[in-house]
């Protein structure tokens, strides 16, 4: 007992408190509206778990003292008021944050939708972390949204069924954005997945496992440098001007310590000052010609938006030593137009006059459209919109 107090109040510490009532809704966005969710006809809050509410946990303390029959935690009392003062018949979070579970296990009540971030399974091996939250994900949602049909063959293998609450729907962040036209700046932007030094690093490796887990870190930002030196010496050879997408300025991941880092390892690359352009990834691909990735899911998003996206999943001795697989199902098995596996500067630099160069009625072909589309874009997602209209409707024949 005292330890689930002493708990809450190291909690209470390290967060602002607030004498603030909460706003009733009928949607709660549990993923601190991480796509910028917009409903028309429904009231929607975003729980809000960075403060205090101090007269709510006045009264979860009371109820720990006089009335918790069910034996709960403190913190999980307060949880619990916390959820369910929001009033919302429906919740919607992404399948990292891990709250859907705790929520649906203290407010049975609760409808839960899960949408997707990332693919699941980048290189056929799932972390075992992730492959849990996946599977507790599906079990307390009403409906489980996914990229793309490649998901599929990863949820059987975690054991799931296939069942009508498994919705492909796209990319609900993408697909809320809407598509604009905009007059072109850059030639070529390149978005960075540079991974920062201390960085958590997840590579699984499929056959052997390396000694060390950061030649993965390593081996990545090699890659990464590659890349960027190649385009580099693309501009300066065919006179073009080119823009990077930096990972530590986007809004999830922002870090000053990890971004200095970041334009340390640009600078070092193409030997000079780097200048920072202070415009997030949505706003620089829409104004430039070709977006360029190693294999990003922003890659994804942006090619079913129409972009012209060239992938490079350039697979090196490290990856080809552990059997990391980049023949994956995000990618053909083939070469197409847009991709280029090879430390090949000639290919590449073939590959990306030829993407320049697209005439308007190539980029309108069926061929072109097919090339490596795995995402279909949901204009303003009215998939989701579709089946939170479809569980309030049933909520109000319950009633």
């Amino acid at each position: 007992m005292y330890k689930s107090i002493l708990t809450i109040f190291n909690n209470i510490k390290k967060k602002k408190i607030s004498f603030n009532l909460i706003k009733k809704s009928e949607i709660l966005l549990l993923e601190n509206n991480y796509s910028n969710l917009k409903f028309k006809n429904y009231r929607v809050e975003v729980l809000d778990l960075n403060r205090i509410y101090l007269l709510y946990f006045l009264k979860a303390l009371f109820f720990y003292f006089l009335k918790n029959r069910k034996k709960l935690n403190l913190l999980n009392l307060y949880k619990q008021i916390i959820y369910r003062s929001y009033n919302a018949k429906i919740a919607i979070d992404h399948n990292l944050t891990g709250r859907a579970p705790e929520l649906k296990k203290l407010c049975p009540e609760i409808k839960i939708i899960i949408y997707q971030v990332g693919f699941f399974e980048p290189y056929n091996n799932l972390i075992l972390s992730l492959e849990k939250l996946i599977s507790s994900n599906y079990k307390v949602s009403e409906f489980f949204l996914i990229l793309s049909k490649t998901e599929l063959p990863i949820i059987k293998k975690i054991g799931l069924n296939i069942s009508k609450k498994i919705i492909i729907a796209g990319s609900v962040k993408s697909n809320e954005k809407p598509i604009v036209s905009k007059k072109k700046i850059y030639d070529i932007m390149y978005i960075s997945q540079y991974i920062a030094p201390g960085t958590l690093f997840n590579f699984i490796y499929h056959e052997k496992k390396p000694p060390n887990l950061n030649i993965g870190l390593i081996s990545h930002n090699k890659d990464e440098a590659y890349i960027i030196k190649t385009i580099n010496e693309y501009c300066k050879k065919y006179k073009k001007n080119s823009a990077i997408a930096l990972r530590f300025l986007r809004k999830e991941k922002i870090n000053k310590f990890s971004l200095n880092h970041e334009i340390d390892h640009i600078e070092k690359v193409i030997k000079k000052k780097f200048i920072v352009i202070n415009k997030n990834s949505w706003e620089l691909a829409n104004v430039s010609k070709l977006i360029v990735t190693n294999c990003s899911t922003m890659g994804f998003e942006l090619r079913s938006r129409g972009l012209n996206v060239l992938f490079l999943p350039l697979e090196n001795n490290v990856s080809k030593k552990y059997g990391v697989d980049k023949r994956s199902t995000l990618f053909p098995q083939d070469d197409e137009i847009n991709i280029c596996r090879e430390y090949n500067k000639e290919l590449i630099f073939k590959k990306m006059n030829f993407l320049l160069n697209l005439d308007k009625k190539l980029k309108k072909s069926p061929h072109f459209k097919s090339q490596i589309n795995l995402l279909k874009y949901d204009d303003k997602n009215s998939i989701l919109k579709g089946l939170v209209k479809k569980l309030f409707l049933a909520e109000s024949l319950n009633d």
